[in-house]
């Protein structure tokens, strides 16, 4: 009777994939989990479909979920500065195409006249005098817009304004809003 155990060698092809660094491991050539592509970072963003930046929805930060193009343009300016390195570049880079992007000066401009409307950020003369509607009067002159035009206005959803499902402010003459950031003296 012989005891020692009886071992028979199995060969298993292995191959290894090489299409990430982090992908070195040896794969049997039915893998229960593969390693074909690399993880995506939490914040890269996908370029399938080419969608204007005004119009991406952001996954970092306390406006996750939301159109860049709908986001203050503060916390834009706060992105393009601050978010320059690593896996939030993008981000930054994005945030500088929707600050100059014409449809978002729309709510460039308008984030003024909000100010004014909720007595934010207005001159201690104008707080005195109480006269709100003379300086909307004179922005509205400044930026163009058609106060007359009721039809084009019902249609803006200021909630996504800047953005392509926003609705754009009338303009008079056929005007769609000059240097909005010359105007603003940003």
């Amino acid at each position: 009777m012989n005891l020692a155990p009886n071992i028979t060698a199995i060969s298993i092809p292995l191959k290894f994939s090489t299409t990430s660094s982090s992908c070195f491991l040896p794969t049997t050539p039915k893998p229960l989990r593969t390693c074909t592509t690399p993880t995506p970072s939490r914040f890269q963003i996908s370029n399938s479909v080419r969608v204007p930046a005004r119009d991406r929805v952001i996954d970092l930060g306390k406006y996750k979920g939301k159109m860049l193009g709908s986001l203050p343009s503060n916390y834009l300016k706060w992105v393009s500065k601050n978010l320059r390195a690593g896996e939030t570049e993008e981000w930054a880079k994005l945030a500088d195409e929707v600050l100059r992007d014409p449809i978002y000066r729309d709510r460039m401009e308008w984030e003024l006249a909000e100010k004014i409307l909720n007595g934010n950020g207005v001159s201690p003369n104008l707080r005195m005098r109480g006269n709100a509607v003379s300086e909307l009067v004179e922005i509205s002159e400044r930026f163009g817009w058609d106060n007359e035009d009721k039809e084009g206005w019902s249609k803006i959803d200021f909630g996504l304004l800047g953005t392509s499902k926003g609705g754009r402010i009338p303009r008079g003459g056929g005007e769609r809003g000059g240097s909005v950031l010359v105007r603003l003296g940003m």
